[in-house]
């Protein structure tokens, strides 16, 4: 058999199988699919524990109210009046039970069409690297909008511990980790090189690989509650997710995951602090 003839064989069987960025978006959409399943067991479970708890609190205020009812001609009035206060309180846990029903319900709502948004996002990108081989996300490097030759752009210190530290813009004054690395990603990729507690992720880019604290002015937004869930961060105090004002994420996060939380400066108090 001439070498023409092998040639053409070689090359038509290669067609035929499918090319590396589909099976890695592949891969990716299923290892997305089972994050996102995983954190919405974890709220809808909390969302079946609260209604359980809801029914309970009815029955419970049926209860005080049927013998609140049969003894307003004869109890003392003291007795009156501390029924009358538990009424009253097991209202307004009823108001706030709603309240964080709706809430985690509307998360769930923001969460799924996120996830589903990313998920396209996968697959746009892959198939515009597989026929016109531009880079993914991942890859395309953070624009600047900082002017370079800023001083939060050029300068830079060392803890006591001997760790580099990079100045923060004012509107980001109140965070310190987070503040560094979104003070220079504004700068752009190159600064963002210059971070020595940031390492190369295998995902591409940078990584940040110690863990983050983030401590919340007032309870998430919905918006803002979707985005942690979807980092894989949780609630520190064990608390209920749409009233949690500290969260933990024990994890690996990428810089490009991090940005996201950029979105949302105004309503976190205070990060992790680099010692």
């Amino acid at each position: 058999m001439g070498a023409a003839p092998v040639k053409a064989k070689v090359e038509a069987e290669a067609a035929k199988a499918p090319s590396l960025i589909v099976i890695i978006a592949l891969i990716v959409l299923v290892s997305a699919g089972i994050a996102f399943a995983m954190v919405r067991w974890q709220v809808d479970g909390r969302l079946g524990f609260l209604e359980d708890s809801r029914k309970t609190m009815t029955n419970d205020l049926e209860a005080l109210r049927a013998s609140l009812g049969a003894q307003m001609a004869s109890a003392p009035a003291a007795g009156v009046e501390e029924l009358r206060l538990k009424v009253e309180g097991l209202e307004l846990a009823m108001a706030t039970s709603s309240s964080v029903i709706a809430s985690n319900t509307l998360a769930i709502g923001v969460l799924t069409a996120r996830q589903a948004e990313q998920l396209a996002t996968v697959v746009i990108d892959a198939a515009q690297s597989q026929s016109a081989a531009t880079p993914v996300a991942s890859e395309v490097e953070t624009p600047a909008v900082v002017e370079p030759s800023s001083k939060l752009c050029t300068e830079m210190a060392k803890t006591i511990s001997g760790r580099t530290r990079m100045p923060i813009d004012t509107k980001y004054g109140n965070l310190d980790i987070l503040g560094q690395i979104f003070t220079a990603a504004d700068c752009g990729q190159m600064r963002l090189e210059q971070i020595t507690w940031l390492e190369d992720s295998p995902k591409g880019g940078l990584q940040y690989s110690f863990g983050l604290n983030l401590n919340l002015k007032n309870p998430p937004s919905p918006e803002l509650l979707a985005q942690l869930l979807v980092l894989g961060f949780d609630c520190e105090t064990k608390s209920m997710f749409a009233v949690c004002r500290d969260w933990v994420a024990n994890k690996v996060l990428t810089v490009a995951e991090l940005q996201k939380l950029q979105f949302f400066v105004a309503e976190i108090d205070t990060d992790s602090s680099l010692r």
